[in-house]
């Protein structure tokens, strides 16, 4: 799959969602960015897909684009974060090079902040797979199938 066929998937599979479309640079790449708030569990939940491309793909770069996205989330919609209203960031990078250490973090680490988080996943254009958390967190555990729902 190409680049532009992956953004005009994933454009395609975000807006039969209802979810608003833009460009932007996110943590100096240029992404597709996704919005959508919804009411989960009794909460408000502001979600944010970030999606970008990049030449290849490590861990030092996914994390630093993952903390990127979910600053960008934070200052779009979060300033009235607290019990009951949140900001969830899927940041997800795509490549034809993926490292290692890319797919590790991807599976082990989520990002957190107050009333905010943000979900790395990394996905494979020539194999066409992805790369997401695995674990089950304690923080945020009434989120973690519906996140993962997102995802898929």
């Amino acid at each position: 799959m190409s680049e532009a066929e992956f953004i005009a998937f994933v454009a395609d599979r975000l807006a039969a969602d209802g979810t608003c479309l833009r460009r932007e640079v996110v943590g100096g790449l240029d992404c597709l960015v996704g919005y959508r708030s919804y009411v989960h569990r009794a909460s408000l939940l502001r979600q944010f897909t970030v999606v970008a491309c990049a030449p290849s793909v490590d861990g030092a770069l996914l994390e630093s684009f993952s903390m990127a996205a979910l600053d960008y989330g934070v200052a779009r919609k979060g300033r009235l974060r607290g019990f009951q209203t949140g900001v969830a960031v899927v940041a997800v990078l795509a490549s034809n090079e993926i490292e290692d250490s890319a797919v590790q973090l991807a599976k082990t680490k989520l990002h957190r902040r107050f009333a905010a988080f943000a979900w790395p996943v990394v996905f494979d254009l020539d194999a066409g797979a992805y790369y997401r958390h695995e674990g089950s967190p304690f923080v945020g555990v009434l989120y973690n199938s519906w996140m993962r729902r997102r995802i898929d």
